[in-house]
C-alpha cells in the first residue's frame, strides 16, 4: 500500500519506513514535489495532525499519514507538550531546544517524561 507520509522532517519519514516495514511504499512530500507550510495553531495533538492532514488531502490521490508529537515532562507540567519542535523559540534547533529543557529541569529531582504522539489517516478512496 501507498502512502504519503505528511512531514517534512526527513527523520519521521526515516521513523516511520522502520516501524511499517517493507508492506507499505512510503513516499515523502519531495518524492511528490509538494510542501507542507502550516502553522500548527491546535491546542493538541489531534488538533495539530489534522491541521497538516487537511492542508493536503486535495493535493495527492493516495493515503496520507500525519502526526503531531511532543515530549510531556512531568516536572515541566508536561510540557513542552505539543510545542516540543518550537520550544526554544521560533528558529529552534534540536540543540537549542534541549538546552532550554535541560536549563528548566536543573533544580529538579524529576526527570519523568513521555513522548506522545498523535496520527490522522485519510484515503481519498474512502473519505
Amino acid at each position: 500500500m501507498k502512502i504519503l507520509i505528511g512531514s517534512n522532517n526527513i527523520g519521521k519519514i526515516k521513523e516511520y519506513r522502520n516501524l511499517l516495514g517493507p508492506r507499505f511504499n512510503l513516499i515523502s512530500l519531495h518524492e511528490l514535489d509538494l510542501e507542507l507550510d502550516v502553522e500548527e495553531t491546535g491546542r493538541t495533538y489531534a488538533e495539530n495532525a489534522l491541521i497538516k492532514l487537511n492542508a493536503l488531502k486535495d493535493k495527492s490521490n493516495i493515503p496520507i499519514l500525519t502526526d503531531d508529537s511532543g515530549l510531556e515532562v512531568r516536572a515541566l507540567g508536561d510540557k513542552p507538550g505539543i510545542f516540543s519542535a518550537r520550544y526554544s523559540g521560533k528558529n529552534a534547533t534540536d540543540k537549542s531546544n534541549v538546552d532550554k529543557l535541560i536549563k528548566e529541569l536543573s533544580n529538579s529531582r524529576d526527570f519523568s517524561a513521555k513522548f506522545v504522539c498523535t496520527i490522522a489517516f485519510f484515503d481519498p478512496k474512502n473519505k
